[in-house]
């Protein structure tokens, strides 16, 4: 699968809660757009991708760039029969949406993107890949080509721990009281998990230090999360 572009510019990373309330209003709003049963995952990363964009055009050309966001998927739950669920490594693919215009870039159709974009996922390759294939696909050495390499393109990825159960391993010393995410190198990456109460969600953002700057001063994103 393709890896998060490292890069060398000046990158700051924060973490933004969104708590059960907040979470719930966030996927009304989906809902009242027409859009069905949005998961947490969905708006939550519908509406960062939405603000981060945002955040980039003001800063560069004050223009809306062609931008891909790509959406890590756990297969284990996604390929029929299903793997087990404590089979043994990263067990994981990917999807991709690309918008281009500013009627793409609302927050409705986003999330109805990327709803149907897991769907036509699970379709294509859940339901049509026996186990073999599977492992054949994860280890596929053009796996790049499926990534969006054009430099006139911004490229954000997202990948969720949410739904994982990580707040209940315990090796022996007693469960996790809080569960964070590794710092990277690389921009444009959003790592989703759980808050230990299990209702509500944790965004980690790593941006450019002059996007974030407008990224955690959004209005529309601060309606539904707080910045910690």
């Amino acid at each position: 699968m393709p890896q998060a572009l490292p890069d060398k510019g000046n990158l700051i990373r924060k973490r933004f809660i969104f708590d059960s309330i907040k979470l719930d209003k966030l996927k009304a709003k989906a809902t009242r757009s027409g859009v069905g049963n949005p998961t947490g995952v969905e708006v939550v990363a519908a509406l960062i991708y939405r603000c981060a964009v945002a955040a980039e055009s003001k800063v560069t050309s004050g223009f809306l760039k062609p931008s891909t966001f790509t959406q890590v998927v756990n297969l284990r739950k996604r390929i029929i029969p299903r793997l087990p669920e404590k089979s043994f490594g990263n067990m994981t693919w990917f999807y991709a949406i690309q918008t281009a215009e500013e009627s793409g870039m609302e927050f409705p159709a986003l999330v109805g993107q990327l709803k149907a974009g897991l769907a036509d996922f699970c379709d294509s390759v859940g339901k049509n890949l026996t186990r073999q294939e599977l492992i054949q696909l994860l280890f596929r050495k053009d796996a790049k080509a499926h990534f969006n390499d054009d430099q006139h393109v911004n490229k954000y990825i997202c990948t969720s721990w949410c739904r994982s159960s990580l707040y209940e391993v315990n090796f022996g010393w007693g469960k996790p009281i809080w569960l964070g995410h590794a710092g990277s190198g690389s921009k444009n990456l959003i790592c989703l998990n759980d808050t230990r109460e299990g209702d509500g969600i944790e965004a980690f953002v790593t941006l450019e230090q002059q996007e974030m700057a407008l990224f955690e001063r959004d209005e529309e994103l601060l309606q539904f999360c707080y910045l910690h």
